[in-house]
């Protein structure tokens, strides 16, 4: 960043910092990453440095797959149709508007030492569901970050709403996509 500050085109420059997983030391029984979806692996940092806007923090949760957009949107360049992306851009909420409520969804492919797993966020309650013995579990995030207490079975409606949610999004969402030769 001080070599970038140095530099003529430093007033027309953005810059986004952001990492693609955290880590697990121990919490809910993982080492390293890749395995699981806790917050402790999920939650990254991303910040988002736009020329002639002053910093802010954003509150609402956003998703890895709003970069792209973001990129898309600083650089003045619409998508074209046949790009389908799932993120937003988070351009608005840069200044201060609010970012449309959504759900987000994150998973783990199956590997060589894990089962595939999934996660459905309609804040501030998280669905994880682990294919492994078809379990889910239900957390409050707002109260219970640490997601230390199972609502899952004390909670039925939303976790069964949530659960429903996430089957529609496996049948609606998940389609193979074609690989693209590159010219």
């Amino acid at each position: 960043l001080d070599h970038l500050r140095t530099r003529p085109d430093w007033g027309r420059t953005s810059v986004v910092v952001t990492a693609d997983h955290g880590e697990a030391f121990g919490e809910h029984g993982y080492r390293f990453h890749g395995f699981g979806l806790h917050e402790h692996q999920l939650r990254v940092p991303l910040v988002v440095r736009v020329p002639e806007v002053p910093p802010r923090r954003v509150d609402a949760p956003v998703s890895l797959v709003d970069i792209a957009p973001t990129l898309l949107g600083l650089a003045g360049i619409e998508p074209p149709p046949e790009m389908t992306l799932r993120g937003v851009s988070l351009l608005d909420a840069l200044v201060g508007a609010p970012l449309p409520e959504r759900v987000l969804y994150a998973e783990t492919p199956r590997g060589p030492y894990n089962p595939p797993r999934s996660a459905l966020v309609d804040w501030p309650l998280k669905l994880l569901y682990d294919a492994e013995g078809d379990r889910h579990q239900l957390f409050d995030l707002e109260v219970d970050p640490g997601e230390q207490a199972d609502l899952y079975r004390k909670r039925p409606e939303p976790a069964l709403r949530m659960r429903g949610r996430l089957r529609r999004f496996w049948a609606e969402s998940m389609q193979a996509v074609e690989p693209q030769s590159v010219q």
